[in-house]
């Protein structure tokens, strides 16, 4: 006797696997715009670029 493979299961699982993939984008954007920019207090931020990446590769 061969089973028979019943795929709409993906239907229920789908919309949980959107939602964790969207709730984690936002943190991750996050971190990427505060690892170009520097602040010095006050929610002031300040434009860094790529330049500290480039002055801790060329270290």
């Amino acid at each position: 006797m061969e089973k028979t493979w019943n795929n709409k299961a993906w239907f229920m699982v789908a919309p949980v696997v959107l939602l964790v993939a969207f709730s984690a984008v936002i943190p991750l954007m996050t971190v990427v715009n505060y690892s170009v920019q520097d602040t010095f207090g006050n929610n002031e931020f300040f434009w860094a670029g790529t330049q500290w990446f480039e002055e801790v590769l060329a270290s």
